[in-house]
């Protein structure tokens, strides 16, 4: 489990007239909203199920749909699952669905619940039962539900959860939260906080660290879509 920490005060990003966000993501950015529309039913009644808010984990998962594309994701995970399924994620770890969601970050998330509090470990008993015992069984198990959306749904509403339980004092500023929160998606919700902390303020999104062009934080676009 991640360790707590006291609160970490956040800088609030500056969020401007989503049209610069448009114009820089032209039509991606409106399919990323066409995504989240199309499944709002569904985002509704899991997070309500779960008592978690749906627009809490829209936004942590909006960027994600903007860089989602079809085509792309179908040859990749086509080509890279069965090395998975052998090997693992130590091996091979690729980005799955419209949430861009690595078997990875599923095998952290199900360790993570079953080490958790007994509340949370009830509540989230399907995220890490299965009804197979071999790693490859497994693995293709893991696979199957993260291509299933309502599947792909309870995990955000699970790694939520497990980040509330570790940091109870964030939900006193939901700016703060989602910062913090979306940052941890996109960077890792292992990693020591201060470390995603850091990250939020890093403008590396769409394009990696490495891109010397114009580009944004994740948490940024995040607070955008909670804001807007």
């Amino acid at each position: 489990m991640l360790k707590s920490f006291i609160i970490i005060s956040f800088t609030t990003i500056a969020i401007t007239s989503g049209n610069k966000y448009q114009k820089f993501f032209s039509e991606d950015y409106d399919n990323g909203l066409k995504i989240l529309e199309k499944y709002d039913k569904r985002f509704s009644f899991i997070c309500n199920n779960f008592k978690v808010t749906p627009n809490y984990v829209k936004s942590i998962v909006f960027p994600e749909t903007i860089r989602y594309n079809t085509f792309k994701d179908f040859f990749e995970t086509s080509s890279l699952e069965l090395l998975y399924i052998n090997n693992g994620s130590e091996a091979v770890d690729f980005s799955i669905g419209y949430f861009q969601m690595k078997p990875s970050f599923i095998e952290e998330l199900e360790v993570a619940v079953k080490n958790s509090s007994d509340y949370l470990k009830e509540k989230y008993k399907s995220v890490y039962s299965f009804n197979k015992e071999s790693l490859k069984d497994r693995r293709i198990i893991r696979l199957q539900r993260l291509k299933n959306i309502d599947c792909q749904i309870t995990y955000i509403c699970c790694f939520f959860d497990l980040l509330d339980l570790e940091y109870p004092n964030l939900k006193e500023n939901e700016t703060e939260m989602i910062q913090f929160y979306s940052s941890a998606y996109n960077f890792g919700f292992k990693k020591p906080p201060e470390k995603i902390k850091a990250w939020s303020k890093v403008k590396a999104f769409p394009y990696g660290s490495s891109f010397d062009g114009e580009q944004f934080s994740y948490s940024e676009l995040s607070l955008h879509f909670l804001q807007k």
